[in-house]
C-alpha cells in the first residue's frame, strides 16, 4: 500500500484554498442577499422617505449603484439597528430611536446576518491577504 506523505505545504496550501472558497462562498451569499431583499429593501427605506427620516437625495445614488449601493443601504439599516447615529449631510444625521420606532414591525433579521457576513468576509479577506504577504516559502 502506497504511503500519502502530507507535508506543511500542502496543509498550508489546503488551508488557504479553504479559506478562499469560504470567502467566495460569502461574496456569492452577497449577490443572493441581493436577488431577495432589494425590494424589501427598497419598501424600507420608503417608509423612511413617508416619515421625513429620508430624502430622496439620501439614498438615490446608492439605488442607482445597484448591487454595490444595496450593500451601502443594508449597512445603513445594520448601524440603526446597532444604534448608530447615521450621517447623512453635514448638517443632518439619521437617528437610531426614530427609526427603530418605524420598523418596530418589519423583519431585520437578514440586515443582521448581513453585517456579520460583512464582518467575516472583512476578515477572511484580510487574513489571505496576509497570508499572501508573508505566505510559505516553498
Amino acid at each position: 500500500m502506497a504511503e500519502i506523505s502530507v507535508d506543511a505545504k500542502h496543509i498550508y496550501s489546503f488551508f488557504v484554498l479553504f479559506l478562499f472558497i469560504v470567502w467566495i462562498l460569502i461574496v456569492v451569499s452577497f449577490f443572493m442577499d441581493y436577488k431577495r431583499y432589494s425590494k424589501r429593501l427598497a419598501g424600507i427605506f420608503q417608509i423612511l422617505k413617508n416619515n421625513k427620516l429620508l430624502h430622496v437625495n439620501d439614498y438615490q445614488t446608492l439605488e442607482m449603484l445597484g448591487f454595490w449601493g444595496f450593500g451601502a443601504r443594508v449597512m445603513v439599516l445594520f448601524l440603526i439597528l446597532k444604534g448608530k447615529r447615521v450621517k447623512l449631510t453635514h448638517t443632518r444625521w439619521l437617528e437610531p430611536e426614530a427609526c427603530q420606532v418605524l420598523l418596530r414591525g418589519v423583519d431585520l433579521a437578514w440586515v443582521k446576518n448581513y453585517g456579520c457576513k460583512v464582518k467575516l468576509g472583512s476578515v477572511l479577506l484580510c487574513f489571505l491577504l496576509i497570508l499572501t504577504l508573508f505566505g510559505y516559502d516553498y
